[in-house]
């Protein structure tokens, strides 16, 4: 065998560490698979009582609106102050204003879409994903805040801390990676594009977001799945319910925070910011996964979910100080509301346009084939 082939069939350190752990959770799902298929079933639950009911018709209306030039009229009411902030062009506004709102992924699919039509160079397509997503309002005030946590005054200055920390990363951003940092490279889009009929926007929407949360879901189900295992073996280690509740949240949003919010106080709030500005490894996984083919500098986004982190837990501290006893921390009743079964219209609405879009991918690949 010659050293060429040798150095091609070795592997790296990063890969031999890769293997040897993908091998590891093999064993583990096989050893600890009552707790697999019950925290799988769990996941499977929330995104059909939860997450598609919640998230997907933001995500076809975020993507209408980004169609219909919705970010045209965005720019107009914020652009100039946007511009002047974040050093990104205005037409941005659109997806931080709808990732502030939303959540994620609405903020990155519209931000996506924004750069495939052009209107953001590569550069800003990468520093808007770093600060344009995080959980929704809906979220913090009423799953963390009311029924985690039992206030909503806490749930208030979660979203506080969160709208403070992206805006702070999206200005720390222009200034170590703006115009003069970094260069700026346009998007490849047709010159003279065919504008698209209602219909045709309409059906492109809902099928790009039946795609995006079939992603998401994916995420959300495995991620379940291995903090179930990773549980269990934690357990079994005794190790300390904060450390055990830091690696949970640092895997998936929705078990940390439910986590955490079993520690005492107040260092169950402090772990909760910190848990919700890094988001989970399954959040970062589906936005990766979303912005598919446009590769994105995973250090820099990386860097500043942790960086958002931090800033989450200063204002929460600093919050908690000013309004010392005037946000009282009670038991919730967590289980209720994120795993509640009861079907409503929104969830049956929701399913039926999934159906539709995944309806309409699939024509589409059997179109593509032939």
């Amino acid at each position: 065998m010659t050293e060429k082939t040798k150095s091609r069939t070795s592997l790296s350190p990063g890969q031999a560490i890769f293997s040897i752990c993908s091998i590891l959770a093999l064993v583990l799902s096989f050893v600890c698979s009552d707790a697999l298929l019950e925290s799988m079933k769990r996941g499977m639950q929330l995104c059909v009582t939860t997450v598609l009911p919640s998230l997907f018709p933001f995500a076809v209306l975020s993507e209408l609106a980004v169609r219909s030039g919705a970010a045209d009229g965005a720019a107009r009411l914020f652009g100039r102050a946007f511009e002047k902030l974040f050093g990104i062009r205005r037409e941005g506004a659109i997806a931080l204003v709808l990732g502030l709102l939303c959540g994620f992924p609405i903020g990155t699919r519209s931000a996506i879409s924004l750069y495939e039509g052009g209107k953001l160079s590569r550069g800003e397509l990468e520093r808007m994903i770093c600060f344009c997503n995080g959980p929704s309002p809906a979220f913090l005030v009423g799953a963390v805040g009311v029924s985690l946590f039992g206030s909503r005054e806490f749930g208030i200055l979660l979203l506080v801390a969160e709208i403070f920390s992206c805006l702070a990363v999206g200005i720390l951003l222009r200034w170590l990676f703006g115009k003069g940092g970094e260069v700026e490279v346009r998007a490849c889009v047709d010159p003279c594009p065919r504008r698209l009929g209602a219909c045709e926007n309409i059906t492109l929407a809902v099928s790009e977001s039946a795609k995006s949360m079939i992603s998401v879901c994916s995420f959300i189900i495995f991620f379940s799945a291995f903090g179930g295992v990773i549980k269990i073996c934690l357990d079994t280690l005794r190790v300390p319910e904060s450390m055990m509740a830091l690696v949970m949240g640092a895997l998936e949003l929705t078990g940390g925070a439910l986590a955490v919010s079993k520690l005492a106080e107040p260092l169950s709030c402090f772990l909760c910011a910190a848990v919700v500005g890094w988001s989970g490894l399954s959040v970062h996984f589906q936005l990766i996964s979303i912005c598919g083919e446009h590769k994105i500098r995973l250090g820099r986004y990386f860097c500043a979910k942790l960086c958002r982190a931090a800033i989450d837990v200063a204002v929460v501290a600093a919050g908690m100080r000013i309004f010392d006893g005037k946000i009282v921390i009670s038991e919730g009743a967590a289980e209720s509301f994120l795993y509640s079964g009861r079907p409503s219209a929104l969830g049956i609405f929701s399913l039926f346009l999934f159906a539709i879009g995944a309806l309409g991918l699939y024509r589409r690949g059997k179109v593509r084939k032939k």
